[in-house]
């Protein structure tokens, strides 16, 4: 990883060394700007706080179609599937965020989902990178979470967005 500086790193959970949660954590450690993609056999609960806690961009079921997922954390965005946000639920401090987000949140949440930077969501929304940045801002203080990956986590878990969203977006 160090060597090789990778974009991405696509992982198993199950690896002849370790775990693939390890080498996400590793490989977070060892270039901050790495996007990774966990693809394990089920939707073990821990094993999913586990993926957000290490920071993962992306959770991939085998059972699940992969080229959405890779697609989705190739260009920068976050994706969980279906089953996560039921999961995430039960471990959520506070399921409603502490204010409803505007109209232009959601939007901004939406594009940051798809892995859009902010100069591309201010762009496709006609407004200023500081607008995007100002928002994102918002964004996560209202649903009281530290970063942008955790902000489309919540929001899938509380359902102000949908996987299949996602889905629509990339192959509509």
């Amino acid at each position: 990883i160090q060597e090789n500086q990778p974009s991405l790193l696509i992982v198993s959970q199950h690896l002849e060394q370790g775990t693939g949660l390890s080498l996400v954590a590793r490989a977070e450690q060892l270039n901050r700007e790495i996007k990774t993609l966990l693809v394990c056999d089920d939707d073990d609960s821990t094993l999913v706080k586990e993926a957000l806690a290490r920071g993962c961009d992306g959770l991939c079921f085998r059972s699940e179609r992969f080229i959405p997922a890779l697609t989705v954390v190739a260009r920068g965005g976050v994706y969980y599937p279906e089953p996560v946000p039921s999961v995430l639920k039960d471990s959520l401090k506070s399921i409603e965020p502490v204010d409803r987000l505007s109209e232009r949140e959601r939007e901004v949440l939406f594009h940051t989902m798809l892995g859009r930077a902010n100069r591309e969501i201010s762009e496709k929304l006609i407004i200023s990178e500081e607008t995007v940045k100002s928002h994102t801002k918002s964004i996560m203080s209202k649903l009281q979470v530290g970063n942008r990956t955790q902000a489309v986590v919540k929001a899938l878990a509380i359902g102000l967005v949908s996987v299949e969203d996602i889905g629509h977006a990339i192959l509509g």
